[in-house]
C-alpha cells in the first residue's frame, strides 16, 4: 500500500492512461489481498465466537466497521485537502501498517524469535 502512494509520486508524469492503468492494477491487487486477510478472520470467528451469540457479535462487527468508515472519508478528505493526496495516501498506509504491528506485536515477535532460532540452529 505504502509502494502504491510512493509509486504514484514518481508516475505521476506519465501519460495519464499508464498512471490509470498502473494504479487501477495495484488497487485491484490490494482488493484481492484484503480478500486474503478477510476470509480467514471471519473464519476464525465462526469457530471460535459461541453459536448462540455469533448473531450479535458479527451484527456489532459489521456496525462498528460500517460506523468507521464515515470517520475515515471524512479524516482523509480534511487531511488530502492540507497536505495533498498523495502524501495524505502514504500517511495512511503506514498508519495501517503500524496500528496492524500494533496489534499483532506478540505474534510477530514469537514468529521473529522462531526464525532467528531456526536460523541459528540450522548454522551451528
Amino acid at each position: 500500500m505504502v509502494l502504491i502512494g510512493f509509486s504514484s509520486v514518481f508516475l505521476i508524469s506519465f501519460n495519464a492512461f499508464v498512471f490509470f492503468g498502473l494504479m487501477l492494477f495495484f488497487e485491484v491487487l490490494l482488493g484481492f489481498i484484503t480478500i486474503l486477510v478477510n476470509v480467514p478472520m471471519t473464519s476464525f470467528f465462526q469457530s471460535q465466537v459461541p453459536l448462540n451469540i455469533q448473531s450479535r457479535f458479527f451484527a456489532l462487527l459489521s456496525f462498528s466497521a460500517n460506523l468507521i468508515v464515515p470517520l475515515g472519508i471524512l479524516y482523509t478528505g480534511f487531511l488530502a485537502s492540507a497536505i495533498g493526496a498523495d502524501v495524505t495516501y502514504i500517511i495512511n498506509n503506514i498508519l495501517v501498517i503500524v496500528i496492524v504491528c500494533f496489534a499483532f506485536w506478540k505474534e510477530i515477535g514469537r514468529g521473529f524469535r522462531a526464525f532467528l532460532l531456526k536460523k541459528w540452529k540450522m548454522s551451528k
